[in-house]
């Protein structure tokens, strides 16, 4: 799954964490193994056989769990034996969902994708390691062990996976610090995802469309801490904020979740008017494109909103559409929510039998789906509907249960403020390592470019002063040319000396200009501290002044030239 897929999946889907189970189950499809097995041995490669098992054991359903899991330990054993990496992070992932989904053996998760991180590690793979761990967090979400999630979180956070991973990353860790209501870290996590996106936007002098996608997601999800903390003036900014954006790139999907964030802050400004109607908004868009979640959760609002407003009639019937809604469409992990409203409205009606009865089919949802939240409004309810109801022993193991639940989530704070605490310094320390390294390279390439310019500088120099000497030569030819037949024996004189000024560029300069050559090619432009180096610039020291002299030695050659033929004109 790329950046732009993984991002949006985790900020659309943090309402409804556990949906996914609720479309594995379906009609078995009278798969037949065998024949199946008989089909993929056709295939060319073990790698194509590989990824054919994997493909179609992710289309089978739960019901079909025993043939899912048979396909998925035979792509395994196949990728093992060719020692192929990637088919073992792919097939692992594979097992993994059919253990959370289909079989529910969370242990048995949290074991493939520690071996999947062990491998990893191993092979100096530092992303599928984090993504490993990012795994195993997710899944220690689901069954609320909020605090080991945040430390696999941290774990994979601190391995340095890379920009893409990190923003992913850090969004779920502000995720699970808003699901134990740890909201100062949540957003904490959650504004450092929003700044490290724009500064991607603006190393990119641009925004594209997933970069958008991303910030929205971030947006409302502080939104949804705001009117949690309560701040609801912030929560409704972030919320008016996403629904402009939406609807400037026309995604409905998060129009609907920013008017039912807008409705949800009116709600809790007693502006129940204003919340119904943005309510009643999100409604119709959610219904235009058929998506029936967002619907169940409309509906419940609403239903919460006229509970609040103390007309039961409407409360109830909406929290009934509700509920009929989600049973009718399998969502699983919605259930305990709307049960939860519809056994609070027949509380406030007086109605304790169908009260208890709603609210412990809430609770008992609320466990199987792991929904802390609806859990604590279940129990909450359920303690006040058996004491009304005279069952005082049961009212009390409510409230006590409803007590120590709220209790375990403070402990989890408290600790989880020290692992918060833990992963920002490992962070930090990461990109402080990494920058070092960077400063280090820095540092060798401009030690390398200011030996490559001195070395040129030479090379130019000397250069300078054959090209030079060759001039004067040439120009000396030119004259004893001219003056040959008249000047015949001081021309000899003179070609004497010029020919010893072609000698000496000929052989004597020639030499320290190879040796300086030779010299630049073995200093040690990687470790500019080397020993060695030292020696070579005392070489060069040494042959630059062998090389000055030879340069004197032909300026006095020359100078001597010019005096003779002074003297000639002269005379």
């Amino acid at each position: 799954m790329d950046f732009f897929k993984r991002i949006v999946f985790i900020l659309l889907g943090i309402a409804y964490l556990n949906l996914l189970p609720t479309t594995l189950f379906g009609q078995s499809s009278g798969f037949n193994l065998d024949s199946f097995y008989n089909s993929v041995q056709k295939l060319s490669t073990d790698t194509a056989k590989i990824r054919f098992m994997v493909e179609r054991a992710t289309s089978l359903a739960c019901e079909d769990s025993a043939s899912k899991l048979s396909l998925a330990m035979e792509a395994k054993k196949m990728a093992e034996k060719n020692n192929w990496p990637a088919g073992i992070y792919f097939t692992n992932r594979l097992l993994g969902d059919i253990n959370i989904y289909c079989l529910r053996n969370y242990q048995k998760v949290f074991e493939i994708f520690q071996e999947s991180a062990d491998l990893a590690k191993k092979k100096g793979d530092v992303v599928n390691q984090a993504m490993a761990y990012e795994a195993m967090a997710k899944n220690y979400a689901r069954i609320n062990q909020h605090d080991k999630s945040i430390e696999y979180f941290g774990k994979a956070l601190t391995l340095g996976p890379g920009f893409d991973l990190e923003i992913g990353i850090m969004a779920e860790i502000g995720f699970a610090y808003g699901s134990i209501n740890d909201y100062l870290n949540a957003i904490t996590y959650y504004d450092s995802c929003r700044k490290l996106i724009e500064l991607s936007a603006l190393k990119k002098k641009s925004s594209d469309l997933s970069d958008t996608l991303v910030l929205v997601g971030i947006l409302i999800n502080m939104a949804d801490i705001y009117l949690a903390m309560p701040n609801t003036a912030k929560a409704l900014g972030n919320y008016q904020k996403v629904l402009q954006i939406s609807r400037g790139i026309e995604n409905k999907r998060f129009v609907i979740l920013s008017l039912t964030g807008i409705g949800r802050t009116y709600k809790q400004q007693k502006e129940y008017s204003k919340a119904i109607d943005y309510f009643q908004m999100a409604l119709i868009e959610s219904h235009m494109i058929n998506q029936f979640a967002d619907e169940v959760v409309v509906l419940n609002e609403i239903s919460k909103t006229y509970l609040d407003a103390g007309d039961y009639v409407k409360a109830q019937g909406y929290a009934d559409t509700s509920l009929s809604l989600a049973e009718g469409q399998h969502f699983q992990s919605l259930l305990s929510m709307a049960n939860a409203t519809l056994g609070n409205v027949y509380l406030k009606q007086n109605r304790t039998d169908l009260a208890i009865f709603y609210l412990q089919k809430a609770l008992d949802f609320s466990i199987q789906n792991h929904k802390i939240n609806d859990q604590k409004e279940a129990l909450n309810g359920l303690s006040i509907a058996f004491q009304r109801a005279g069952q005082y022993e049961k009212a009390l193991n409510a409230l006590q249960r409803f007590i120590n639940l709220k209790d375990s989530i403070k402990n989890i704070e408290k600790s989880n403020e020290a692992i918060a605490k833990d992963i920002d310094n490992n962070y930090q320390r990461e990109k402080m390592l990494q920058y070092a390294e960077y400063t280090k390279r820095i540092e060798r390439v401009k030690w390398f470019t200011y030996g490559g310019y001195g070395g040129l500088g030479l090379v130019i120099l000397l250069a300078f002063f054959i090209y030079r000497n060759y001039n004067i030569q040439k120009k000396y030819n030119a004259l004893l040319s001219k003056e040959k037949k008249s000047h015949l024996a001081h021309i000899e004189a003179q070609s004497h000396a010029l020919s010893d000024i072609a000698h000496i560029q000929a052989h004597e300069v020639r030499g320290p200009v190879s040796a300086i050559l030779g010299f630049v090619q073995i200093f040690n432009y990687e470790d500019p501290a080397d020993p060695n180096n030292a020696q070579v610039m005392e070489w060069i020291g040494v042959t630059a002044n062998k090389l000055d002299t030879v340069v004197r030695n032909v300026v006095s050659k020359e100078n001597e030239v010019r005096h003779k033929h002074k003297n000639h004109e002269d005379s």
